[in-house]
């Protein structure tokens, strides 16, 4: 089978959606790949000229713009990538890096000219709201529109067994009755929210526990904001302590687990649970919680 490259900025809504496609294309490597902290400061095409130069010399060693996994293993034919601003400097370093000259498909969109990809897979509400800064879409000749995100549910031979293991270990104390995952996000522009909000959310969450005696997992998706998870957990520990085994937290920050395992135990968590909250902010997540519904 081909050898597919899903390059993300190792979040999971970039990951789960790059894995989307990436797993019906071939055999499939994740690889964190963005740029350094101070880069981003730069307009993207500063940072998209800067890979240009920084990938002339074919290396597997990462420039010092750029930050996550070695660029080794064998050379893939397809490159997936998908995330924030933070990984098109590193989704273009890989492209002009690799000797095998991949085929090159970006999920979302880009903030740049489609022309450097070639392919770009855009949502149609996506498309509709930020194709205007790059021109009508008829110009864009190498972008493909569709109703809804790339989803795909995995087969259960495509989860690992730490991710497996995990999960079940984080849904351990929840188990005899229903369960409501509630995933966090963040501040985005799209959907602003902040401490008081967070801090309402987790009033709901209390409810929930103490009025309807349900089981609640809290899941902290890399998104969510270490202000909005110390005012969540403060408003939750009374709860915890009186009910230790109907309220758990899971911080996907934390731990050990690779991007990969923690969006495959993400999708095992949603497999055993009775339903899904998800803030506003995390769009493709909540796409992606209905296919298990």
């Amino acid at each position: 089978m081909p050898q597919v490259w899903a390059i993300t900025d190792g979040g999971l809504q970039s990951t789960l959606h790059a894995l989307a496609l990436a797993n019906r294309l071939g055999n499939v490597t994740v690889k964190k790949v963005v740029s350094q902290p101070s880069i981003r400061l730069l307009p993207l095409i500063v940072q998209k000229s800067l890979a240009d130069w920084g990938a002339r010399k074919k290396i597997t060693s990462l420039p010092w713009y750029l930050q996550g996994d070695e660029l080794d293993g064998p050379g893939p034919e397809y490159v997936v990538s998908c995330g924030s601003d933070a990984v098109v400097p590193g989704s273009l370093h890989v492209l002009k890096a690799l000797p095998s000259r991949p085929y090159s498909v970006f999920l979302g969109h880009p903030n740049l000219p489609f022309l450097y990809f070639d392919q770009v897979v855009l949502s149609k509400h996506e498309a509709n709201s930020k194709m205007a800064k790059l021109g009508p879409l008829a110009q864009q000749r190498n972008s493909l529109v569709t109703k809804l995100p790339i989803l795909d549910i995995p087969s259960n031979t495509s989860l690992g067994s730490t991710a497996q293991q995990f999960s079940q270990q984080v849904l351990k104390p929840l188990r005899g009755k229903p369960i409501t995952a509630v995933v966090v996000g963040g501040h985005h522009p799209d959907c602003r929210w902040y401490t008081e909000h967070a801090v309402q959310l987790a009033d709901q969450v209390k409810r929930m526990v103490t009025k309807l005696d349900d089981n609640v997992l809290v899941i902290f998706t890399d998104r969510a904001s270490e202000k909005n998870k110390t005012a969540i957990l403060d408003t939750l520990s009374p709860v915890c302590e009186d009910h230790p085994s109907s309220i758990v937290t899971w911080d996907m920050t934390q731990g050990d687990l690779s991007s990969l395992e923690s969006a495959q135990a993400y999708e095992h968590v949603l497999t055993n649970v009775t339903r899904v909250a998800l803030t506003a902010d995390l769009d493709y997540l909540t796409a992606h919680a209905c296919l298990f519904r």
